[in-house]
């Protein structure tokens, strides 16, 4: 062999030599993985962002009316007869409550019952009266159109004293009878 084919060997073998000292399993990574590879990587662990819907803006400007082009010697249209309104029923008037009053202290256990002519009242059956305290007695109706004619009597037994009672519609009157 010549000088010249000995150093061509003897580079060729530093170069095998270089080649197989190198890593292998680096020059593998490199051959088989791809370039982009890494990026792929990266966006896999990555955390997901939570993005919310954002709700559509709303258009808040009225849009503008053409104006219609109106010939000059045209004429005007005739108005529109305003809707016919409804007859609205009359608002129902409260009844006209007519209350008879009583101030007595008649006892305790003892009631007051009323008699006479009128709605709710009869001369033959008492009506009972509404204790509302030791000494106050109230009977209230709101059916009543005409004059009220009655007495007042203790437990339905004991009437009393002097002249019928008399109380209007929608009256109210607080008595102290005798008895």
């Amino acid at each position: 062999m010549t000088n010249s084919s000995k150093k061509t060997t003897a580079a060729s073998k530093q170069a095998v030599k270089t080649s197989k000292s190198a890593k292998p399993e680096t020059v593998e990574k490199r051959k088989t993985s791809p370039a982009k590879a890494p990026v792929k990587a990266a966006a896999k662990t990555a955390a997901p962002t939570k993005t919310t819907p954002k709700a559509p803006a709303k258009n808040t400007a009225k849009p503008a009316k053409p104006a219609a082009a109106k010939p000059a010697d045209a004429a005007p249209a005739p108005a529109k007869a305003a809707p016919a309104k409804r007859a609205s029923a009359k608002p129902k008037t409260a009844a006209k409550k007519t209350t008879i009053g009583v101030e007595s202290d008649i006892g305790f256990g003892n009631h007051l019952f009323l008699r006479g002519e009128g709605p709710g009242l009869s001369w033959d059956v008492g009506t009972p009266m509404t204790c509302k305290n030791s000494s106050h007695w109230e009977w209230t109706t709101d059916s009543t159109k005409k004059t009220l004619v009655f007495k007042i009597l203790i437990n339905d037994q004991v009437w009393s004293q002097g002249e019928n009672f008399e109380v209007q519609p929608g009256e109210e009157k607080v008595l102290q009878p005798e008895f």
